[in-house]
């Protein structure tokens, strides 16, 4: 084969124009690619009208190669002609003696070439570095400075003739490599000619030399007014780096490793969440994740940015500097260089104190939040409640009115609430079970929504192979699944021992169960009743009124129960002077919040056979409420006058009761047929028909 071999010059421009892609160049429109060994310049993204920082050698002689690259980022790399089908006679060629020969002339020539473009660029470095230092000290009045709001710290220079800051860039070693220019309106510039590739401007080197114990970290960034930001938010203590763009923060961080070994490098990242919404590349981040990949440093610091109003203005930490002040700026900056100084022992401990700092709140009277939610006038929504009553007391019944009535709404308990709407109420039905819970239903005949009262027969559900256990993992997942679907406002358990197998002596097995139902009250929004049974008590104290101390089990129930609910007869003795059973008791043992006014009820039978329920909202055993209400009343209101409530001046009643004691008042006297009553719930007016003469 003829050495005048030619190579196909279409194939190669195209191998030429693929390869710098493929390092990050991108050009502005077609280039024509000359293979004449000498320098040639072209547009790429990023310039600025009339700015070529884009450049490439290359060589057709011997095999085809070259260099490309770009002034700006700094990238440069070699080019090597790929063939990949050759003929007999080319390959016989490229292997040939003469082909070997004209490959070493080749080379030689193209390392004269080489050669003469390197003393070019060290020509036109060493004027610019001789200019550079000809030029004055920048003012702080520079448009471009005011702008950003940062002083001409480091060795920055203005040239009067372009109108435009000169930012001197050195090497690892401090040797000068080239010039960036800034213009006034932001515009910015390589000098030609010269070499940027691991150049930066530094800030604060000195302060290395004292730097003995390698505490100081070297910071390195993109563009001079981030880091004059950074330097200055980090009171002027930090060594900092400006790289000039993100393509060169590689570069910077390996040279700097070199000659700094023992520093730990951390990276100044840009955030450009703005770019990544339009090409769908957030380069300031990718590039300083590559430097950290790389082992070159420790980690990145960058804007956290929160949301579109951020995203849209700012990119950098001299745009979050602007938009949020000094202040929050040189806290932010400060905590997140100091975490990533930490030894990786001090950095869990300060990470498991930022998490708990979190979770300290202040009692700040002007936070305003909800009042709290009683459902039925009773439960606590979002926290956990409990019935508690001896055996045989009826709390099952008392349980089953108070859900007939929360599933229809309106009237609870006969006026202990008059406006409640319909309330959904979930029932785990344990001792009795869903058929007992049937056949009371029938013998009381309450009007009841069933839609509102979903029941989980134990039995039913153990039969079926489903737990709903509160103790068993299985179970308690069940038991989440079934409040997620239901979507309840009311939880009972009835009873509440009939869904654990632990020792209700034992805190440490109670508390668990009793801490998930109240996690899942407040993350799921509704109310938990457990209904539960008091201890045996002896002769002697029966006598005595229940307490919470009466509550089966550890103390750990009543730490975490919001509020414990009694039930127990008026009287000690089995029956009151009439014969029957004594009123049932109810009123708060243990409360967070406001107790209730504690009210009795009897289970009776009416003239039809049914079992009914007989409420009594103010007893006078419990306190002379009603009595006091009443005399009051008669002596402020003729018969047959009509008022309401809002006319009562409740501070004149002696003992004074609160409007909630004197709404069930009035509800029980009408109801005893001492007060008219008239009109709905909002707008119910009484008048006095007569005297009651009350039991003192």
């Amino acid at each position: 084969m003829s050495k005048d071999y030619v190579f196909d010059i279409g194939k190669l421009q195209n191998e030429v124009a693929d390869f710098i892609h493929s390092v990050g160049i991108e050009p502005i429109g077609e280039v024509d690619f000359i293979f004449d060994g000498s320098l040639h310049r072209f547009s790429v993204k990023g310039d600025k009208h009339g700015e070529e920082t884009g450049w490439y050698v290359l060589y057709s002689d011997g095999w085809p190669a070259g260099k490309v690259g770009n002034w700006r980022t700094g990238v440069s790399e070699k080019w090597k002609a790929d063939i990949e089908r050759l003929t007999d006679d080319e390959y016989n060629y490229f292997n040939s003696k003469e082909y070997q020969a004209e490959i070493k002339r080749s080379q030689k020539h193209r390392a004269e070439l080489e050669k003469e473009l390197e003393r070019k660029v060290a020509e036109k470095t060493e004027r610019s570095r001789i200019y550079f230092e000809s030029l004055p000290k920048c003012s702080t009045t520079f448009p471009y400075l005011m702008k950003k709001d940062i002083l001409p710290l480091g060795d920055l220079r203005y040239c009067d003739n372009r109108k435009a800051i000169a930012v001197p860039l050195y090497n690892a070693k401090g040797k000068f490599c080239s010039l960036q220019w800034i213009y006034e309106d932001g515009t910015k510039r390589f000098e030609y000619e010269t070499s940027t590739k691991g150049a930066f401007f530094p800030l604060g080197f000195k302060a290395l030399k004292d730097d003995k114990d390698n505490k100081l970290p070297i910071l390195i960034g993109e563009g001079v007014a981030t880091m004059i930001t950074v330097f200055t938010s980090l009171d002027c203590k930090f060594p900092c780096v400006a790289a000039m763009n993100c393509g060169n923060l590689k570069n910077v961080a390996e040279d700097i490793k070199k000659v700094w070994s023992s520093k730990k490098i951390i990276i100044i990242a840009d955030n450009d969440k703005r770019k990544e919404r339009k090409d769908g590349i957030n380069s300031g981040i990718v590039a300083a994740q590559e430097v950290v990949d790389k082992k070159l440093a420790v980690g990145f610091v960058a804007p956290e940015l929160v949301n579109d109003k951020e995203i849209e203005r700012i990119s950098d930490w001299n745009d979050y500097f602007v938009i949020h002040g000094e202040a929050d700026t040189k806290q932010v900056i400060q905590e997140k260089v100091d975490l990533l100084c930490m030894s990786k022992e001090e950095r869990e401990e300060y990470q498991e104190r930022h998490e708990l700092r979190k979770l300290i709140t202040l009692l700040d009277p002007s936070i305003q939040i909800e009042p709290q939610e009683f459902i039925g006038g009773m439960y606590p929504r979002r926290f956990v409640s409990a019935i508690v009553a001896p055996s045989g007391t009826g709390k099952t019944m008392y349980m089953q009115k108070n859900v007939s009535d929360l599933s229809m709404g309106g009237s609870i308990f006969d006026g202990f609430v008059e406006d409640e709407p319909p309330r959904k109420c979930l029932i785990f039905a344990g001792e009795a079970g869903y058929e007992m819970l049937l056949r009371r239903g029938a013998q009381t005949r309450w009007p009841i929504n069933p839609l509102n009262v979903p029941v989980i027969d134990q039995y039913k559900f153990e039969s079926a192979g489903k737990s709903v256990m509160l103790d068993t993992e299985e179970g308690w997942a069940n038991t989440r699944r079934i409040i997620d679907i239901t979507k309840p406002d009311v939880v009972f358990w009835d009873t509440f021992t009939s869904f654990h197998e632990k020792d209700e002596n034992k805190a440490t097995e109670m508390k668990p169960i009793i801490k998930n139902i109240t996690e899942s009250a407040r993350n799921n929004n509704y109310a938990a009743v457990l209904v539960h049974h008091s201890r045996k008590r002896s002769a002697k104290e029966r006598t005595l009124s229940l307490s919470q101390d009466d509550v089966i089990g550890s103390s750990v129930f009543n730490r975490l129960v919001a509020l414990i609910i009694g039930i127990e007869p008026l009287s000690s003795e089995g029956l009151d002077a009439t014969g029957e059973k004594p009123p049932l008791l109810v009123r708060p043992l243990k409360t967070w919040f406001s107790a209730f006014m504690p009210f009795t009820y009897k289970i009776a039978e009416d003239i039809n056979g049914r079992t009914v329920i007989q409420t009594d909202l103010a007893p006078a055993s419990v306190g002379n409420s009603k009595i006091a209400v009443y005399n009051y009343l008669r002596a402020n209101f003729k018969p047959d006058e009509w008022f309401s409530i809002s006319n009562i001046a409740v501070s004149e009643i002696n003992p004074v009761v609160t409007p909630r004691q004197l709404k069930r008042v009035l509800a029980d006297l009408a109801k005893n047929g001492k007060l008219h009553r008239r009109g709905e719930t909002r707008g119910v007016e009484y008048s006095v028909v007569g005297f009651y003469d009350l039991p003192h």
